[in-house]
């Protein structure tokens, strides 16, 4: 086969052109994680959200309607505020 690609090795090690193994390693190192912990994060918030709604709703609480309705609301603004909180962080790390 006529490729030098070794499937052992990760993007790092194959190299970006124009960068030096410093600058891959830091950059990709630290950007990745705030993304992963970001993720993680809006993932916990929106399930956790999520549930609180459903045992509300089950339960049958009086305000159970504004909590769906808020749920709603967080569903589309957790998304953008975590998007626009790793655009600045990608900003701020140039």
């Amino acid at each position: 086969m006529g490729t030098d690609y070794k499937p052992e090795q990760n993007a790092l090690e194959q190299g970006i052109p124009g960068k030096t193994a410093e600058q891959q390693g830091a950059e990709g190192k630290s950007a990745w994680t705030a993304k992963r912990v970001a993720a993680i994060i809006g993932i916990v918030l929106l399930v956790g959200l999520y549930l609180l709604t459903l045992v509300s709703a089950i339960i049958g609480t009086e305000g159970s309607g504004r909590l769906f309705r808020f749920s709603l609301g967080m569903t589309i603004a957790v998304p953008i505020f975590l998007w626009i909180f790793l655009w600045c962080l990608g900003k701020f790390h140039e």
